[in-house]
């Protein structure tokens, strides 16, 4: 009987959060996967089929406990209005009023989580990072107004220039390869865009386009390379900084070898 007991309490407890996550509103990124994948990836669109499914299961959930608290406070709500208008229960009618403000907050809290459910969230780049905001923006601005067969070109550069943020974030002085990867993102990508856009017959920008998306991404791979391999080096002289201090016997047949 005890063991029964236990076992229906755990169920409880992983329905109970099976619950809660399904009906809690999407976080902005949680829908779509990876926002840096493109639109016609195959793994772009099938997380954003399974966040679509569970935002659907989270109405369904939502649905299925309204009904059920409509079933438990209807008949309340008939025998206290009986008591209320018959009865002349002042201690009823209190309940009553009660009874069906729960009832409305009840609908209303389930109208809204619904609502937001059903809303798509926002996608959000990973990291906290403004000039990665942007770019995120350019690419999916970038994406949806230029032809198809420019958005391989086009994914490079801007993962590239992502790539190249990133390994300069923490500079204590703004260097040339940050001040590159910064400007790649809020303006030499969005002017070149804007550019290619603006013209009368975009069809014949389109190499221009291609050749100067190469420029960039190639200097974008070059930063990150080149930071790469700083911070390869640098680790590597703290790893022999430590092993001659703390493991000299060690570090000698290191050395010879």
């Amino acid at each position: 009987m005890a063991r029964r007991a236990t076992t229906l309490l755990k169920a409880a407890r992983l329905g109970s959060r099976a619950v809660r996550t399904l009906i809690r509103p999407v976080r902005p990124g949680e829908a779509g996967g990876d926002p840096w994948l493109a639109a016609g990836d195959p793994r772009r669109r099938w997380r954003s089929g399974v966040g679509a499914a569970r935002r659907g299961a989270g109405v369904v959930v939502l649905l299925v406990l309204a009904a059920l608290g409509a079933l438990v406070l209807l008949p309340l709500i008939l025998l206290l209005g009986a008591g209320t208008a018959f009865g002349g229960s002042e201690v009823a009618g209190w309940l009553l009023g009660l009874t069906l403000l729960l009832g409305v907050i009840g609908a209303v809290w389930t109208g809204r989580r619904a609502l937001t459910l059903l809303r798509a969230p926002p996608e959000v780049p990973a990291a906290d990072l403004p000039e990665e905001g942007e770019l995120l923006t350019v690419w999916r601005g970038a994406e949806r107004a230029l032809p198809p067969r420019i958005h391989g070109a086009l994914q490079a550069t801007v993962l590239a220039t992502r790539d190249a943020i990133r390994v300069t974030a923490h500079d204590q002085t703004l260097s040339r390869d940050a001040f590159d990867a910064r400007q790649a993102a809020r303006e030499e990508l969005p002017e070149l865009i804007a550019a290619y856009r603006a013209l009368p017959d975009p069809a014949n920008g389109e190499r221009e386009l291609l050749s100067s998306l190469e420029v960039l991404r190639e200097r974008m791979e070059t930063v990150s390379a080149e930071r790469s391999g700083e911070r390869q080096r640098v680790l590597g002289a703290h790893g022999k900084y430590l092993r001659e201090k703390y493991a000299p016997e060690a570090a000698e047949p290191d050395e010879r070898g």
